[in-house]
């Protein structure tokens, strides 16, 4: 004959594994939702980080277009024909390095900048290729765009527009 404490028993335990499993699936959708929230923030956070980077790194294009302009002789200003140019400048005799390499673009992910170029030929500004909408709302220090700026490469990064 069987014992009835035993049974009870067994049901019991029956019951507690079944209310671990429903704790463990709310746990999991719990955390599903949590993690459905989260990857779009971390999305736009890692957005707003390569356009922090984008605009450094033009902005450090356009001061050395700068300086690579300011430095001649006679008061000839003469823009860089390249961006190679500002890697080494060996216009005047010795060797001038305005940039140690040419920066990678975060935006667009590659060392491809557009080039804006002046009455000279030589290159006056840089701006990024990407076609994605920025993520500021405000323009840049060094920046001259149009009215309506829908895609990065609507900001261009002039040397004339940075202060000495």
């Amino acid at each position: 004959m069987a014992n009835p404490m035993q049974h009870g028993s067994a049901l019991r335990h029956q019951h507690q594994r079944g209310f671990t499993y429903w704790v463990l699936l709310f746990a999991i959708a719990l955390f599903g939702i949590a993690l459905g929230a989260f990857v779009p923030m971390l999305a736009q956070t890692l957005r707003f980080e390569r356009e922090a980077q984008m605009i450094e790194q033009a902005q450090n294009i356009a001061c050395a277009i700068r300086a690579y302009s300011l430095v001649g002789q006679g008061g000839l200003h003469l823009n860089p024909q390249s961006l190679e140019d500002l890697l080494e400048d060996r216009r005047f005799g010795g060797t001038r390095r305005y940039l140690r390499e040419i920066p990678w673009d975060a935006v667009s992910r590659s060392y491809n900048w557009g080039l804006i170029h002046g009455d000279d030929g030589g290159i006056t500004g840089v701006y990024s290729q990407s076609l994605s909408s920025p993520v500021r709302q405000n323009l840049p220090v060094g920046v001259v765009a149009a009215d309506k700026v829908e895609h990065y490469s609507d900001w261009h990064f002039m040397a004339s527009a940075i202060s000495q």
